[in-house]
């Protein structure tokens, strides 16, 4: 799944239940460094 937005808001909580889910996620955000884990 490619997600967008997946630093806040829906496109986060979406990014979080879908990787509970076991979905294979894309993650794209304009700040990389709050994509860190």
């Amino acid at each position: 799944m490619v997600l967008t937005g997946a630093t806040s808001g829906i496109g986060l909580a979406t990014a979080r239940r879908a990787a509970k889910a076991g979905v294979r996620l894309m993650l794209i955000a304009r700040d990389e460094t709050a994509l860190a884990v």
